[in-house]
């Protein structure tokens, strides 16, 4: 391995020791000129690090990572002046390929602190550093760069791209029409040339400004002067990538009388209001956006697999139907349940039909042409986008549930949805969250249905998923799964169970399953308050996380000295950790998922209350290792609690529990086991 090469991984690797460092130091103390320990540490590893890079200046990680650790703009603004001096702009007296490393390094730096500008929003960093003042001094020099004129295009760019991120635009001049100036132009409230590759800059100037109403109305009054086929295109493009942006800009849509046909020809993309569905025959559209949504409990969703498959055999797959035009029932009166409930095995099925009264179609659902013609390949897909977009609780099949970030900035364009047609997610945990209301089995079958060109299914674990050719064998296998589900119901709690196939490729089936259970010591009952439920002070958190590295490092050597002295050459050290008790952070998964990684292990462990849905919740979440042939991956399954206990009660923790999990282990000669979980009060529900 080469030498440089060892270096940029050193870095990498020390600036994420010292990150995890600084989130373990428990010198937290109230007096202003103690100096931690830690952050004398990080300034003199940033110093070592520029020290190594002026050796070799090619090594541009190397810097990077010495400002990430210690951003100063007292030991950042000799490096930068001396980068500027020898740079093209400058450049006098050196030699062409100096000029050419500085350029590059400049740009590095400039673009590096585009990314900077997001991580110091969510890590900690040294109190005699100053994140702030760093930026402000690269903002600088990237004026700098932008003010004499004669510079390299990539250089010029990276500088303007930084200036933006930080809201510091640049006076225009007429001939200049990169995207980087298009960008200062809308962020300075001037218009620009209108085209579909310059769309994206209002979505990202309204991610930077974080005043996204006010970009959507600026792109509303740029568009006044383009003609019909320029202003189709601009809605086309939002309305299918859907998102914040587009919400704001359908709002400023229905206050702008000379826009009404457009508002009237899109109604297929306005955002869904949330609002409580009745009873009776209703849209599923209503449904879906509503917190009632029983179609994401397995049992629900293939119900409707069901009655959505009779209604669309009827009819050619390029028959218009879409969460919006689609009306549904239950199929017997005396039976019906919310809609929240029709997972129960007593609701018995569906009836669907389409309300032709709304003829505005919705192209997002019509069948690609890369689809086979022949058979009932188009039908299954069809049935697919539907099932995912009741699912994933939008029109929109293609989007996930992801959670809004709580970073104000620049973040980029992470997807689109011609992108995501073409490689979406089906996992529970992106479909309906860590919850995992829906098991591999309904991934599976939302893979199979909406295959794209190059999509392999040999990896699929449910082989009769593979076969499926015909509608009627599709109609089969769902028959076939909700009874397997159905029989799963928990009728003393009323409470839907799911199975989660679990493989032990490395089982040890001499000394059979091995479980651990870890008794921590924090945190302690006098540690959780009304004001602070959550356990998020600084001090505590510190604390909390400090304690758990310890108890797993601890678990590490114990088991390691157990294989050992057994003269065992075992893969994994045990099957099972269980963490019992309220006791870990939700910030804090990712020590327990390193141990997992260390000993092979899964790993069941009690959660810190933490909000989910706007509720304060107690729950268990499994920690599963999943080994495939293209690397490991984690299965996610949250556990909640349905009987809070009084003192729970009075500090604001509301009862979740959507179903009971069952984790089905196979690879053991005894085997498969079974293994479920449950929280205090519950554990007399099972």
């Amino acid at each position: 391995i080469r030498t440089d090469t060892l270096k940029r991984f050193a870095a990498n690797r020390l600036e994420l020791v010292i990150r995890n460092k600084r989130r373990l130091d428990l010198d937290l103390n109230d007096d202003a000129e103690l100096v931690h320990t830690v952050d004398n540490e990080s300034e003199l590893l940033a110093k070592k690090l520029i020290w190594a890079w002026m050796q070799d200046p090619s090594l541009g990680l190397v810097l990077r990572k010495a400002f990430e650790i210690f951003p100063s703009p007292e030991i950042a603004e000799p490096i930068l002046e001396a980068l500027y001096q020898r740079s093209d702009i400058i450049n006098e007296n050196y030699s062409p390929i100096t000029a050419a490393i500085a350029d590059y390094i400049l740009a590095d730096i400039f673009r590096s602190s585009v990314d900077f500008q997001g991580m110091f929003q969510r890590y900690n960093y040294p109190s005699s550093s100053n994140p702030e003042g760093f930026l402000a001094l690269v903002c600088r020099f990237a004026q700098k760069v932008i003010a004499k004129g004669k510079t390299p295009k990539f250089l010029e760019r990276q500088a303007l791209l930084l200036l933006a991120v930080m809201e510091k635009p640049v006076r225009i001049s007429s001939g200049d029409d990169s995207i980087q100036y298009s960008l200062h132009a809308i962020l300075a409230g001037m218009p620009i040339k209108l085209m579909r590759q310059r769309l994206a800059l209002y979505e990202i100037a309204a991610q930077i400004t974080g005043s996204t109403n006010t970009i959507a109305a600026q792109l509303i009054d740029d568009m006044k002067g383009s003609d019909k086929p320029t202003k189709e295109k601009i809605f086309d493009e939002y309305s299918k990538r859907g998102g914040e942006f587009w919400i704001y800009l359908w709002q400023r849509l229905k206050r702008e009388k000379s826009y009404k046909r457009y508002f009237t020809k899109y109604q297929w993309a306005a955002p869904l209001a949330s609002s409580s569905p009745s009873s009776n025959k209703q849209y599923l559209s209503k449904i879906i956006a509503s917190d009632q949504n029983g179609f994401i409990h397995e049992a629900g969703f293939i119900k409707l697999a069901i009655a959505l498959l009779d209604l669309i055999e009827g009819h050619s797959p390029e028959y218009e139907l879409s969460p919006r035009n689609i009306k549904i029932k239950q199929t017997d009166k005396s039976s019906k349940q919310p809609w929240g409930e029709i997972w129960k095995p007593e609701v018995l099925g569906f009836e669907c039909d389409r309300d032709n009264s709304i003829t505005v179609k919705d192209p997002r659902f019509s069948v690609p042409h890369w689809v086979e013609s022949s058979g009932d390949a188009r039908t299954i897909y069809k049935l697919g986008t539907l099932l995912r977009a009741t699912v994933v609780g939008t029109t929109d099949f293609t989007a996930s549930r992801w959670k809004k970030s709580l970073i104000s900035g620049y973040k980029g364009l992470r997807t689109g949805w011609f992108k995501r047609r073409m490689g979406m997610m089906h996992s529970p945990e992106a479909l309906v969250g860590d919850y995992s209301t829906l098991s591999a089995w309904s991934s599976e079958l939302l893979m199979i249905c909406l295959q794209w060109p190059g999509f392999e299914a040999s990896y699929l674990s449910y082989e009769k998923l593979t076969q499926i050719s015909s509608v009627e064998e599709l109609r089969s296998l769902l028959k076939e799964r909700l009874k397997e589900v159905n029989d799963l119901y928990c009728y003393g709690s009323e409470m839907p169970a799911l199975i989660t196939d679990v493989q032990r490729p490395n089982a040890d089936n001499k000394h059979g399953f091995r479980i651990v259970t870890i008794q921590q010591l924090l945190p302690r009952t006098s540690d959780f308050s009304t004001a602070d439920p959550r356990l998020n002070s600084p001090k505590l958190r510190c604390r909390s996380r400090d304690h758990i590295s310890r108890i797993c490092s601890l678990t590490h050597k114990t088991l390691n000295a157990s294989v050992t002295s057994n003269r065992k050459e075992a893969v994994s050290s045990a099957d099972l950790i269980v963490f019992p008790e309220v006791g870990v952070h939700i910030e804090d998964i990712d020590i327990l998922k390193r141990l997992a990684d260390k000993t092979g292990a899964m790993i069941l462990t009690g959660i810190i209350f933490t909000d989910i849905d706007e509720k304060l919740v107690n729950f268990a979440r499994w920690i599963i290792p999943d080994y495939r042939e293209s690397g490991r991956q984690w299965i996610i399954r949250d556990q909640g609690k349905e009987f809070p206990t009084e003192i729970e009660k009075n500090m604001g923790v509301s009862s979740h529990r959507p179903c009971q999990h069952i984790i089905k282990v196979h690879g053991f000669k005894d085997g498969p086991f079974r293994l479920s979980g449950s929280i205090c009060y519950d554990a007399t529900d099972l």
